[in-house]
């Protein structure tokens, strides 16, 4: 079987072209459960898939890269330290695992 992929444009959203009111927008983004809960700190996590980081506070991580979990974020996002650059860096959280 061969999976094909696509792209999603998902447009800005606002208030005057929203489905929901923007205190509900707000309500979900808060409720997204984080992926590690905070007893999982100071575990080593192994990257699956790279990620490119985007910002200065973002971390550029490789498949097989040991990384250690400093704080659980929002969204789906982790603070991690590099155990090999000893780097510093927010990283999505489904892009590790034990």
């Amino acid at each position: 079987m061969q999976w094909e992929t696509a792209t999603l444009y998902i447009p800005e959203t606002t208030a005057a072209n929203s489905l929901f009111p923007q205190h509900t927008q707000k309500q979900i983004e808060d409720e997204v459960p984080p992926l590690f809960s905070s007893s999982d700190c100071g575990r080593t996590l192994t990257v699956t898939e790279q990620f490119n980081a985007k910002s200065g506070e973002q971390m550029t991580v490789n498949p097989g890269d040991k990384v250690v979990l400093i704080k659980n974020g929002t969204r789906g996002w982790i603070f991690v330290r590099d155990m090999d650059s000893r780097r510093t860096g927010w990283i999505p959280a489904p892009y590790v695992n034990y």
